[in-house]
């Protein structure tokens, strides 16, 4: 199971197969600024020792026309590995006439059963946004 509060990702390493990726796009939509729209994480125990590896798209807002991703990528030895801090990214993606931008997911968090991209629409005044996989 993999839960997901504001800025943590809660791994429950015991309901994570080894090697096997968990997580997905958010079910409850529209997603408003400031949550997280597709997670991704696996754990894998080496006796006393846990490594987990994630990733959290988070949507921080729209401006001059893109779309702005926060990318957080953690690969350590738990949630609150100081020596390991996640590495942030902030992503623009440039909308269509549509108001639609594309998120590619990196290969080797992409749980979906496509190429792991996603189509991002703004859906009302609030700047609010659906995320669906993009079907080849």
């Amino acid at each position: 199971m993999l839960s997901i509060t504001w800025s943590v990702v809660i791994v429950h390493a015991e309901n994570l197969e080894d090697h096997k990726m968990e997580g997905g796009i958010t079910n409850e939509q529209p997603i408003s600024i400031g949550e997280t729209i597709y997670s991704a994480a696996w754990a894998k125990n080496y006796g006393t020792e846990m490594l987990l590896d994630m990733v959290v798209y988070k949507y921080v807002g729209l401006e001059n026309n893109t779309i702005k991703i926060e990318r957080r990528d953690k690969l350590g030895t738990g949630i609150l590995d100081e020596e390991n801090p996640p590495q942030i990214t902030t992503l623009s993606l440039p909308l269509n006439g549509k108001k639609q931008a594309l998120l590619k997911i990196d290969k080797r968090y992409n749980v979906l059963p496509s190429k792991g991209e996603l189509v991002i629409t703004i859906v009302d005044d609030f700047n609010r946004i659906k995320v669906e996989e993009l079907k080849s």
